[in-house]
């Protein structure tokens, strides 16, 4: 059982990542399939490649996969479940 705490925390991250959300540009590294946020310094415009700030991987800026609502929120809630299997 999680501690007030504990869940205290919980809820501070995702209110977080709920507001990092709120910019609508997130977006899913073709390589380690982590959601991030948009970051022009990760940009090269001169060969409209990405480098993707999790994974370090250059790819074609066409590979990346805007995320949704939807998806941001399942993504969020997997990440929670584990979390709470891992503890369990």
């Amino acid at each position: 059982m999680k501690t007030d705490f504990e869940q205290s925390i919980l809820l501070n991250g995702l209110s977080n990542d709920l507001k990092t959300f709120e910019s609508k540009k997130l977006y899913r590294c073709p390589y380690c399939e982590k959601i991030h946020e948009w970051d022009d310094v990760n940009y090269n415009p001169e060969e409209n490649t990405y480098t993707c700030p999790l994974c370090k991987n250059t790819f074609e800026e066409s590979e990346l996969e805007h995320i949704n609502a939807l998806e941001y929120f399942l993504d969020m809630f997997h990440n929670y479940k584990s979390l709470n299997y891992k503890e369990n």
